[in-house]
């Protein structure tokens, strides 16, 4: 895919969707969607979808679910 087509395809995504927030209960119809469409190609134990905005964001979010993971299975210890 070239520059120009790059930039044809993301005018006609932004043209859609200006902008949007992934925090608390809120979503919008293109995450979904794009949700939806990554767990029919994820492995069958994978059936969750969480968007962060970047890659220190995603470490962040990635390294709280699995604190909370191990916590509510009592795994409290250093």
């Amino acid at each position: 895919m070239g520059g120009g087509e790059l930039a044809e395809v993301a005018a006609a995504q932004m043209n859609k969707l200006e902008y949007f927030t992934s925090f608390w209960e809120f979503s919008n119809d293109r995450a979904i969607e794009l949700a939806r469409r990554l767990v029919s190609i994820s492995p069958a134990s994978v059936d969750h979808v969480y968007f962060t905005s970047g890659g220190s964001e995603g470490n962040e979010a990635a390294i709280k679910m699995a604190r909370y993971f191990h916590h509510r299975r009592g795994d409290i210890g250093p």
